[in-house]
């Protein structure tokens, strides 16, 4: 399942805010800038969705390899 099928699943079930707000994630120029973003993720939705920002916080150190990569090919990554 590509990130690209997640987030599709999440705008089915969550909305386009919440796909918006993961978007601004996985999309970040930097890894510092993921993390802020995941917090701030974390601060507007946990009350709503817990179970979001935890599992992307349990993964983190799998989802920051995607930071090894160039801008151009983590966009084919996640959008692929």
């Amino acid at each position: 399942m590509s990130t690209r099928d997640i987030v599709d699943t999440f705008k089915e079930m969550y909305g386009a805010d919440v796909s918006a707000d993961l978007k601004k994630i996985y999309s970040s120029a930097t890894e510092e800038e993921a993390a802020r973003e995941l917090t701030q993720f974390g601060e507007l939705w946990d009350a709503k969705y817990p179970a979001i920002a935890k599992s992307w916080n349990e993964h983190w150190p799998n989802i920051i390899t995607l930071f090894d990569y160039p801008s151009d090919i983590r966009r084919i990554i996640y959008v692929g």
